[in-house]
């Protein structure tokens, strides 16, 4: 089976807003886009010394970029137990084993396995990373142009506002299991590129836990924490990064849905978000929030990590709401992650008290 170079992988798994500044935080070329990036770079081969920064940068987002995140609790003694079982886990030969970091051919992935599948493990400072590979499948629906199909086509059509086609794109998935040298939690990281839908993310997590305990031999994963609490308490915390979104129902009976356009915006000062709170006799009830955070790479460069908790009103309505779940996107590397991950550490140590 055939393999892509390290910036055609890339591509396939790194959102472009993300891709562009880490190409430019490790001095790699880049140009508008990824299809004239990648096709500059095919014209003018990476130097050996380039080779190492994209794979390395291709690592790094393997192991945090794009991800549903689910976090375990255990003992410090448990975690010490886990980490030495992983280290010493073979690494079994596979074509996933044999491509990695990079990922295996389009074309190659029908005769995949959909199975997770250990094949590689990374030590860094802050922990270990043990990556499974499978075949996961995405349904994208996108809105079709009536008039590049044909004169024929666009007249059958025409009573129709707008046609959508359905396609089924087969993802080479790199999910991860991270244990770190301190502390006293472990995480799942899925992954979950835009277009996945949350049902198919949710069962591939329960997968990776499934073939991480079957790995180690025993039930070292069970339940993962609830981050329902997180959302109230992210939000209250007016110190805590930017809120960009969110979901929240009041005692008037309406429900709310409020974006931010920019990154840079909180909307916990966000004039109109304040005036509405002010006309109701009671605190909102968040059921759905996303913070970003700003954190300086260098000169006039920022990387911009987010933290996303969903549910909707049934959850947060109900006599004991549970979301298992975080999203966690627009992570460069393992230091924007890991601010993340702290954050997340610090509210539910508060929460636990």
């Amino acid at each position: 089976m055939a393999s892509d170079n390290m910036i055609s992988a890339m591509r396939r798994r790194v959102p472009w807003h993300v891709g562009q500044k880490i190409l430019a935080e490790n001095g790699l070329p880049r140009s508008m886009g990824w299809d004239r990036t990648v096709k500059s770079i095919a014209e003018n081969a990476l130097s050996a010394e380039q080779e190492a920064l994209a794979t390395n940068a291709m690592k790094e987002h393997i192991l945090c970029g794009e991800k549903l995140v689910q976090f375990f609790s255990l003992s410090r003694d448990d975690v010490a137990s886990l980490r030495a079982a992983a280290l010493a886990l073979p690494i079994p030969e596979s074509e996933f084993q044999k491509a990695y970091p990079s990922l295996l051919a389009e074309a190659d992935l029908r005769k995949a396995p959909n199975i997770p599948t250990l094949v590689a493990r990374e030590n860094g400072e802050d922990g270990v990373g043990l990556i499974f590979a499978s075949v996961r499948v995405v349904t994208v629906r996108e809105e079709l142009n009536v008039g590049d199909l044909g004169d024929e086509a666009a007249d059958a059509l025409s009573d129709f506002d707008e046609v959508v086609g359905v396609r089924n794109i087969r993802l080479q998935a790199l999910d991860v299991v991270w244990i770190p040298h301190e502390g006293a939690s472990v995480d799942t990281r899925t992954d979950y590129p835009k277009g996945m839908h949350s049902d198919v993310a949710y069962v591939a997590a329960d997968r990776l836990r499934e073939a991480f305990n079957a790995a180690v031999g025993y039930e070292a994963l069970v339940m993962p924490e609830n981050l329902f609490p997180l959302i109230n308490s992210m939000y209250r915390d007016k110190d805590e990064g930017h809120v960009v979104e969110l979901g929240f129902g009041t005692t008037t009976k309406s429900l709310k849905d409020e974006k931010m356009r920019g990154r840079n915006s909180d909307l916990r000062k966000e004039p109109y978000h304040i005036g509405g709170k002010g006309n109701l006799q009671t605190e909102i009830e968040p059921f759905r929030i996303s913070v970003a955070w700003d954190r300086s790479i260098g000169p006039k460069r920022t990387s911009t990590p987010e933290l996303s908790i969903h549910g909707n009103s049934r959850i947060g309505l109900s006599d004991n709401p549970i979301i298992t779940a975080a999203i966690v996107r627009r992570c460069m590397g393992l230091a924007d992650f890991e601010h993340v991950r702290s954050r997340v550490n610090k509210h539910l140590a508060a929460i636990a008290e």
